[in-house]
């Protein structure tokens, strides 16, 4: 019987590099996802990076795996300042770990290379599932042993570190992991005690947001600023202005005798453990025409913050309106690279206001719905707000609700944050109208932010995130009594709760934001939102059969044996695939 054989499209070109686990799932990760999102699904190229993008997760697995049941081997304890040490270790490889992943046939092949492999065809366009392996069987007839030196060394003076060494019986090398406990790092902050703690705050400590309005045309208006570090031992950080925050008005800023913005790394600020320094923040007009200083953001940062989160910074957002009834609006977000790479909302609704499909990479990044759609809502009112999200995963989405009607979003005024795990997500916010809320017109904002670029986390209503989208609606705060999804007043059928859709097919039935009653599909087994689902593998109780597999309509059906019975054993044709 002629031999049958594959050559194999490699889902991405090997490469020599050295990635940090941080740095693949805040980078890595995020790109290849965010490149996903731009191709035709069932595209061969798709389907390739889709198995890059799980060959990625299942590395992060295997690397987690590898940490969690590490040996411990020996403690190890060193001091910063460049006093380095080398050490060695011995490990004979003991375990196996398996990467699965698909490769594809391209579309357009002849059928003549296509493969059939245990009586399954696969063809031009097609793909097969292969597994490579890491451990004591990449060769069954040898067992590894490795000797790896490794070095240990931190140049800040500060550091502290207390490592336990623990083996790692899959690759032969060693894991490393930080003794919390023991531990003090700076950034990057690698765990411990936190040595760079730098704080900002404006008026009152904690308070990072500030407005002065009708200000006296040719006056100096005055932000009290409140500079903290509260680790407990010496360090420097800076001072620096968003230069693109300022760009409206043009302000000149000075702080601790120092204009923040003249230097790429602002002002330098020297602290004792656990200290504070109060200065005044001073504005001043650059000519009597400009008015409206909105949304300025400074922050206090550590120099040796580096270009990918996590950042060790602490913001405040600044706003000031020259001149008589001049009391300013919102705040208006900018952002440079806005809605170019995904980050958008794509609908917002909550009563009345039905905005969906409205969002996209050449989107704005602020828009101003409030004339458009509105809706009424009452105090004590249990609701929701569904947000759809945008093409990139890992964004957040927070929104407001000026409940006091005093023109800006307080902490306590927002209604819930979440992070997209897939592009067009629906996803809801639940939230009660305080009983104490202002009657009336109020504002309401809903935004998306990427903060691989930095801001301040949870996110700010105001401050100038790199990228992402920010809209704004109306809802008329009454004092009616509130209605529940069947009409019932104080009733307890409520956006959240269960409720029955009448479908069998599906279960978890809940009101949404719009009270309408939805159920999430069940799967083959009967599992609301399950993954057993047509294609997956399952048992037909046919021992004649192989293959068996769940149908569109979840029947699970086998495929019956194709070669002949020979001595009471069936005799199986066997077809070699080769790699390379």
């Amino acid at each position: 019987m002629k031999d049958a054989y594959l050559a194999s499209v490699p889902v991405q070109v090997n490469n020599s590099y050295t990635w940090t686990e941080s740095y693949i799932r805040s980078i890595v990760i995020p790109d290849l996802e965010e490149y996903i999102g731009t191709l035709t699904a069932g595209s061969i190229i798709r389907n390739k990076a889709e198995e890059q993008l799980s060959v990625w997760y299942q590395t992060l697995a295997m690397n987690d795996s590898i940490k969690a049941n590490a040996p411990f081997v020996i403690n190890r304890q060193i001091n910063g300042g460049n006093s380095g040490f080398d050490y060695s270790i011995t490990r004979t490889t003991s375990e196996v770990r398996a990467i699965d992943y698909k490769v594809s046939l391209e579309a357009g092949l002849s059928l003549e290379f296509g493969v059939k492999i245990g009586g399954s065809g696969v063809s031009g366009g097609g793909s097969l599932k292969m597994r490579t392996e890491y451990g004591s069987t990449q060769n069954a007839s040898n067992v590894n042993t490795n000797t790896m030196a490794y070095h240990l060394e931190d140049s800040d003076v500060y550091d502290a570190y207390s490592i336990d060494v623990k083996a790692d019986n899959v690759f032969g090398t060693y894991v490393f992991t930080l003794d919390s406990a023991n531990s003090r790092t700076s950034c990057r902050y690698d765990g411990g005690f936190q040595i760079d703690q730098p704080v900002l705050s404006v008026g009152t400590p904690g308070n990072t947001t500030m407005t002065i309005t009708e200000a006296p045309i040719g006056s100096t208006v005055t932000f009290p600023l409140i500079a903290c570090n509260n680790s407990d031992t010496s360090r420097t950080y800076h001072l620096k202005i968003n230069s693109i925050s300022n760009a409206e008005g043009g302000g000149h800023w000075e702080a601790f005798g120092d204009d923040p913005g003249e230097t790429d790394q602002g002002i330098q600020l020297n602290f004792l453990g656990n200290q504070c320094v109060s200065a005044p923040l001073y504005l001043t007009q650059p000519n009597p025409g400009a008015l409206n200083f909105s949304n300025v953001t400074f922050y206090l940062y550590s120099l040796c913050d580096e270009e990918y989160p996590p950042f060790i910074r602490s913001y405040i957002t600044l706003s000031a309106y020259y001149g008589e009834g001049n009391v300013g609006s919102f705040c208006t977000p900018v952002s440079t690279t806005g809605t170019a790479e995904g980050s958008f909302i794509d609908g917002v609704q909550l009563g009345a206001i039905n905005n969906t499909g409205t969002g996209g990479s050449a989107g704005p990044t602020y828009t101003n719905y409030s004339a458009q759609f509105s809706t009424a809502l009452s105090r004590d009112e249990l609701t929701g707000m569904n947000i759809t999200t945008g093409a990139k995963v890992g964004d957040r989405y927070s929104a407001w609700i000026d409940f006091d009607r005093n023109g800006s979003f307080a902490l306590a005024e927002k209604i819930g944050e979440f992070i997209n795990d897939a592009p067009g997500e629906v996803r809801t916010l639940f939230f009660i109208v305080p009983a104490d809320a202002a009657l009336g017109t109020a504002r309401l904002r809903v935004r998306v932010a990427g903060t691989a670029d930095g801001g301040p986390l949870p996110l700010d209503p105001c401050f100038n995130y790199a990228q992402g989208e920010t809209e704004d609606y109306n809802v008329v705060i009454d004092a009616n009594t509130p209605q529940d999804c069947l009409g019932v007043n104080n009733g307890l059928a409520l956006p959240g709760m269960a409720c029955d859709d009448g479908n069998a097919s599906t279960g978890n039935d809940t009101w949404n934001a719009n009270c309408d009653c939805i159920g999430v599909p069940v799967d083959c087994v009967g599992v609301p939102g399950g993954t057993t689902v047509a294609g997956s593998p399952c048992d037909d109780g046919n021992p004649n059969t192989v293959g068996d597999v769940y149908t569109v309509n979840c029947q699970c059906l086998g495929v019956q044996y194709d070669c002949p019975r020979c001595g009471g054993r069936y005799r199986a044709a066997r077809h070699r695939v080769r790699r390379w």
